[in-house]
């Protein structure tokens, strides 16, 4: 056996665990901070170019995607990143086995498409993912490398990567394509485009061997890890797009574009505190696995650092959806209002779930994440489709309540986990849900007042923002004591030095 890889890469040992966690949660950020400002963006430009039914044909392709996309990896990203001692062999038989698998999955959906476009009773779905499907012939050499730059908590390399791809890729590419009029083929080429990129850069900034090898004890040891997170995918991924097929199913094309345009603004801030906590936390808590009274504050404080975040977000959120839908949408997407209402209004349980999911990998407990996955599922698919008589907004309601059982889900098992206090959990809750209605409630009268005065809804946001922020930051300094430990903590944070 050859000698392990360093855990931390290029870190400086110097550093403790929680300085490097600091960092790389402040990269990864910054970084999807601006990729969400990016997607944005680029979001507010499609929408006036491309129809809803060019989206909800894209959005069908990609959720056959993202389900090959589980088989094209296997578990092997993770098990990279949790592995104690990471060996040569496992880095070349984890590259030997995501190519080989992502290879296969490119030639099966280029093959089954016409399937999937029948199942979907979208014809379009077909040529579309015909081209995405090599999606994964693209990634399938970059798995590893990836997994590697997470492993050493080089997160700002990640992060640039990630911003890069996204503005050089699939932004300036399906932008231009949009102008030039290629419809769906502007949304599918930019997808190929920023995967291409991404691709090249982590391979780039993460060299590896890349010699062939299927070494037996290396691939047991990852497949054992990746089996259970392969397992745990497939159900989160059930959750995460079953609403989307019901929607294209059974209420067409169209209505699918609305309802992922509206999903896809909730899972900007979504992605810009869970996402990123996933990425940074796994690593950390993959690191003090053992000591369940660590990770029970690490736990609590993420959880609290969420609640600050989102739970006065969502709020403001509810309050002005139909001024942001106008912003970023244009009038003609004003449908997506009311179920932008209702699925942001679960934002802090969809975000801090994850949470769990992360804690629960780094413990090894893969077998559990992958049932309460499947529960996920299960009461994401009744929830669409109990909801389905009433519409999109009904979806989103069924899978607003889907969203919350799972968090409460997610509680318990953490609790298996390490020494968690549930009572801890609810007080943190309770507390940012005072923050909330301090930060939201003035903006519920101020908001008929501005109306009344004929205020265009941009500056009627920009107004809104700005008493939200006010009030906020009067808050974080005058009377810290509100935001409990997780500020206290924050703000020791934001003092530090580098």
């Amino acid at each position: 056996m050859t000698p392990a890889l360093a855990v931390a890469g290029g870190a400086s040992p110097a550093k403790s665990l929680s300085r490097r966690t600091i960092e790389g949660f402040a990269w990864m950020f910054v970084g999807a901070g601006s990729q969400a400002l990016l997607r944005i963006a680029v979001l507010a430009v499609l929408a006036r170019l491309l129809t809803p039914t060019d989206f909800g044909v894209v959005s069908a392709a990609m959720t056959v995607v993202a389900l090959a996309d589980i088989f094209g990896t296997i578990g092997i990203a993770p098990a990279i990143v949790q592995m104690p001692q990471l060996d040569r062999e496992h880095v070349r038989t984890g590259f030997t086995v995501s190519a080989l698998a992502s290879f296969a999955i490119t030639a099966i959906l280029f093959v089954a498409a016409p399937v999937v476009a029948g199942l979907f009773q979208i014809p379009a779905v077909e040529p579309a993912l015909r081209v995405l499907c090599f999606i994964f012939a693209i990634r399938g050499f970059a798995i590893v490398a990836e997994a590697k730059l997470q492993r050493e908590m080089r997160f700002r390399s990640i992060s640039l990567i990630g911003m890069a791809s996204y503005a050089l890729g699939y932004g300036a590419v399906a932008i231009g394509l949009a102008l030039a009029g290629f419809g769906i083929w502007s949304l599918v080429w930019g997808q190929i485009a920023q995967s291409v990129l991404a691709s090249l850069a982590f391979i780039a900034c993460s060299r590896h061997a890349m010699r062939p090898l299927l070494h037996w004890g290396a691939l047991r040891r990852l497949l054992r890890f990746g089996a259970g997170i392969t397992l745990s995918s497939l159900g989160n991924y059930v959750a995460l797009n079953a609403d989307q097929f019901i929607v294209g199913r059974w209420l067409g094309a169209a209505t699918l574009g609305i309802y992922n345009r509206a999903y896809t603004i909730l899972m900007q801030p979504v992605n810009l505190f869970g996402a990123v906590g996933d990425k940074v936390l796994f690593p950390a808590l993959a690191t003090i696995q053992s000591d369940r009274d660590r990770l029970a504050r690490a736990y609590c404080r993420s959880v609290g650092l969420i609640a600050l975040a989102t739970i006065p977000l969502s709020g403001f959120l509810t309050l002005f959806a139909e001024e942001c839908i106008q912003l970023l949408l244009g009038k003609q997407w004003l449908q997506v209002t009311l179920p932008f209402q209702i699925l942001v209004a679960s934002l802090f349980f969809r975000t801090a779930y994850k949470i769990s999911s992360t804690l629960l990998r780094a413990r090894g407990m893969t077998f559990w994440l992958a049932s309460w996955q499947w529960l996920y599922a299960a009461s994401v698919c009744a929830g669409a489709w109990l909801g389905l008589p009433y519409g999109l907004s009904g979806v989103a309601a069924g899978i607003g309540a889907a969203i919350v059982i799972t968090f409460v889900l997610g509680l318990v098992l953490s609790k298996r986990a390490c020494a968690l206090s549930l009572r801890q959990i609810a007080a943190i809750m309770g507390r940012h849900l005072l923050v909330a209605a301090l930060i939201n409630l003035p903006l519920l009268f101020l908001k008929p007042v501005l109306l009344s005065l004929g205020w265009h809804p941009i500056l009627l946001l920009a107004a809104g923002g700005a008493v939200a922020g006010a009030i906020a930051l009067v808050i974080f300094f005058a009377v810290p004591k509100l935001l409990g430990d997780e500020g206290a903590w924050l703000r020791s944070a934001l003092g530090r030095k580098p």
